[in-house]
Order: structure tokens, then sequence, then C-alpha cells
């Protein structure tokens, strides 16, 4: 159980581990320039692992190699420029900055991730009850998810009762 959710969320607590090494590594006064350059290196190298290699070894997925690497190294040179012309202050400022993002945007994505589970046991509850199964609940969910429960808000079963019931003035035959 433990092992299942620490890979399940691997990608989430790699972020926030990264983050506050850069954290560390800041406060413990380390040159930015330094620490910006290593970044950058892993990027390119995790990169060129993950963006190229894998998937041209494994055959599959191929058409997602342009991206992955074109954004790789736009990361790359980006971490490269501001560690070659960014005064030292702004170098700093910018450690800081991805280093706190790092660590909000794991947090928020864990919270995306809870509130999605949430939704999806709220959605298959009441397909549940209402009888409304279908094959395909799974595949189209992400479908029509918005339209069921952005779009149209789910109604109180009482109220949506009270409202089709058809009054029949007396006197008069139906």
């Amino acid at each position: 159980m433990f092992s299942q959710m620490l890979v399940s969320s691997a990608g989430y607590i790699g972020s926030m581990i990264y983050g506050v090494t850069l954290l560390v590594v800041i406060r413990k006064a380390i040159a930015a320039r330094v620490v910006l350059m290593a970044s950058a290196a892993v990027i390119f190298l995790l990169t060129m692992i993950y963006g190229v290699y894998k998937p041209v070894a494994s055959g599959a997925a191929l058409s997602g190699i342009p991206f992955t690497f074109f954004a790789g190294t736009l990361l790359t040179l980006g971490l490269v420029a501001v560690a070659k012309f960014a005064n030292s202050r702004l170098a700093t400022f910018f450690l800081s900055f991805l280093a706190v993002q790092c660590v909000l945007n794991a947090l928020l994505d864990l919270k995306t991730v809870f509130f999605l589970r949430h939704l999806w046991t709220e959605v298959a509850e009441r397909r549940h009850q209402h009888g409304k199964r279908d094959r395909n609940t799974r595949a189209g969910l992400g479908q029509r998810l918005d339209h069921h429960l952005y779009r149209h808000p789910p109604a109180d079963d009482a109220a949506l009762c009270s409202q089709q019931k058809t009054v029949v003035p007396t006197g008069s035959s139906v």
C-alpha cells in the first residue's frame, strides 16, 4: 500500500524535493549561477533520456519527441541564459522563484488530483443511484463532466419532483 502511494505520487514528491533542495541551497549561500547551470544540465539530461532515447528505443509515441525535445531544450537554454547574463541578485531571485514555484505547483497538483478523485466518485455514485450506467463511463467522463456538473448543476431530487407535479384544477377533467 505504501509503495503504491509513493510510486503514484512520485512526480509530486520529486517536484517538492527539488524545490526544497533549491531552497536549502539558496539558504547555504551557494552561488545561484552554479545551481542554475546544474539544473540546466539535469533538465537537458532528463530531456535526452526520457524525451528522446527511451521513446526511440521502445518505438512508441515517436510523435511526442519534437515537443519534448523543444520544451526541454528551451528550458535548458533559459536557465543557462539567466545563469550567464543576469546579475547575482536577479539570478538568486530567479532561483528562489523557481524553488517556491516547484513546491507550490506540486501542492496545487495534488489538490487537483484529490478533487478529481472525489468528483469521479461522486459521478459514479450518482450514475449508480439513478441507474444510468453505460459501458464507456470512464472514457467519456471528461467530455460529460463539464456538461453535467458545471453547466447544469445537479438539482435536488425533492425539488425536481415538486416542479414536475401537475396541478389539476377542481371541476375539470384531465
